[in-house]
């Protein structure tokens, strides 16, 4: 009888147990009706999709929500340097740049001035990305205080994704800029990148 009741307790936590990833599934949802919703801060949030998530913004940070990587509670998280996605990627690219420069040497060098120019010139451009992308940052939570400025550009429908360059300052003073990219136009992005517009003019951030 005893083992009868405690099977009956334990389906009946069963059933009022909300899995993580049905949370997150809300959450997304939320964002996606427009509703304010509310996330671990405890704090009312206006929110609206990205790219791989969702984006909240509460009284006192930008919170980025990932599909499979939930935003941990607690204090915003610290950048050091680069994030690792972002150092992995820029390191990537200059291998990439590297080898590039150096054949576009030896093509030179052998009188081959068609190739060289055209490795040459990807070389220049994924120089140019590794270079302005020096200061980005792939960090989850930036608190309101730490922002300086957010700025807006809209993308070419087809060809690029509206955005949202967040720059701010991280624990050691430095100023770091975080992309908080818009879904693509499949997913409706401009309508939503014109909700996340509406959402930052409100807050005061741009």
């Amino acid at each position: 009888m005893a083992l009868g009741q405690e099977k009956r307790k334990g389906a009946g936590r069963k059933r009022g147990h909300i899995p993580q990833f049905q949370k997150r599934r809300r959450l997304i949802g939320a964002a996606a009706a427009g509703h304010e919703v509310s996330i671990s801060t405890g704090r009312k949030a206006k929110s609206f999709l990205i790219k791989m998530g969702s984006c909240s913004i509460t009284k006192a940070q930008i919170v980025l929500t990932m599909e499979a990587q939930p935003v941990p509670a607690g204090k915003a998280a610290k950048s050091k340097g680069i994030d690792k996605s972002v150092r992995h990627a820029l390191i990537v690219n200059a291998v990439i740049a590297s080898v590039l420069t150096f054949l576009t040497l030896t093509m030179a060098r052998n009188a081959h001035y068609p190739d060289a120019a055209v490795a040459g010139a990807i070389a220049l451009f994924l120089w140019y990305g590794i270079f302005r992308s020096r200061n980005s940052s792939g960090v989850m939570k930036i608190d309101r205080d730490a922002i300086r400025k957010v700025k807006y550009t809209r993308g070419v429908p087809g060809f690029t994704r509206p955005r949202f360059i967040v720059a701010f300052r991280d624990e050691k003073g430095r100023t770091k800029e975080r992309a908080i990219l818009m879904p693509g136009s499949f997913s409706d992005g401009q309508r939503e990148a014109a909700k996340a517009l509406k959402i930052f003019k409100l807050e005061k951030l741009i």
